[in-house]
């Protein structure tokens, strides 16, 4: 039964995540008729720019919450202008193929800019659990969850209760109508992609301290492959040349196989 209450208070934090990249992904689809591939990149760029702010410029690391998401706000008004805006009267198909390019080029952008170390993020809560009866959690899972429902509540404020949602919720029930009741279209679609780029970032952010920040392992792996196979190509062009320690009539002794000094203990200090 205790292990049961601690994987479900696990299960809402990671709920309340993702649950912001659903409301994001939903908004851009409902709305604008696109199916982001690129979304899952807006959520990893959000835990680089954490790492960014808060990790290799030593800034404060709730300002990096701030810049992340912010961030991914100019980023996804970045795509809509460039990309879909002049794709706003094609199929469905091609839009699509115009996501997956950007997914590409997005996904290798943050593999040659970071590398595929996976990155940590140093955040300022304690260690120390908190303990509720038999479950415990940390403090940086607390944070992560009341944000997160901070985030879905205000997502359902600006949606239900402020002007901009109530074009929003115009447009997507009908785009000529809405047009014509002087609503501006062009404008409602970028802020519709900005905010759900916005909130995926923040999603990234809030999970990138708890996990590791890393590529998908499928780029690491591609990277390897082409990194061993340039250096084979390499070593088969150029030709070998002997060692000196052949020519040396020292290399002629026998060397025991092993050494105290070869030896490698983990544990020992």
């Amino acid at each position: 039964m205790d292990q049961f209450l601690q994987h479900l208070l696990n299960a809402v934090m990671l709920g309340g995540t993702y649950a912001l990249l659903g409301i994001g992904l939903t908004l851009i689809f409902g709305i604008m008729r696109v199916v982001n591939f690129a979304h899952g990149e807006l959520y990893a760029f959000g835990a680089y720019t954490v790492y960014l702010v808060a990790a290799a410029l030593g800034l404060n690391f709730f300002l990096g919450l701030v810049v992340a998401v912010i961030a991914g706000a100019l980023l996804g008004a970045l795509i809509e202008v460039v990309l879909l805006r002049p794709m706003r009267g094609a199929d469905i198909d091609t839009v699509m193929l115009m996501m997956i390019g950007a997914w590409i080029v997005m996904q290798n952008t943050e593999l040659l800019v970071w590398g595929g170390v996976a990155k940590a993020i140093v955040t300022p809560f304690p260690d120390a659990p908190l303990v509720i009866g038999p479950v415990s959690i940390s403090w940086l899972r607390v944070f992560v969850l009341a944000v997160a429902l901070l985030l879905i509540v205000a997502s359902y404020v600006l949606i239900h209760r402020t002007r901009l949602g109530k074009a929003m919720r115009a447009t997507f029930q009908d785009v000529d109508t809405a047009a014509l009741m002087g609503v501006n279209i062009k404008g409602i679609f970028t802020a519709t992609f900005a905010i759900g780029s916005a909130l995926a970032a923040a999603a990234g952010a809030l999970l990138g301290p708890v996990f590791f920040s890393s590529p998908p392992p499928w780029a690491t792996s591609l990277r390897s492959r082409r990194s061993r196979s340039s250096s084979s190509a390499v070593s088969a062009i150029s030709p070998a040349r002997p060692s000196a320690d052949s020519y040396s009539p020292s290399s002629r002794r026998s060397v025991p196989a092993t050494s105290p000094r070869d030896t490698v203990t983990p544990w020992a200090s």
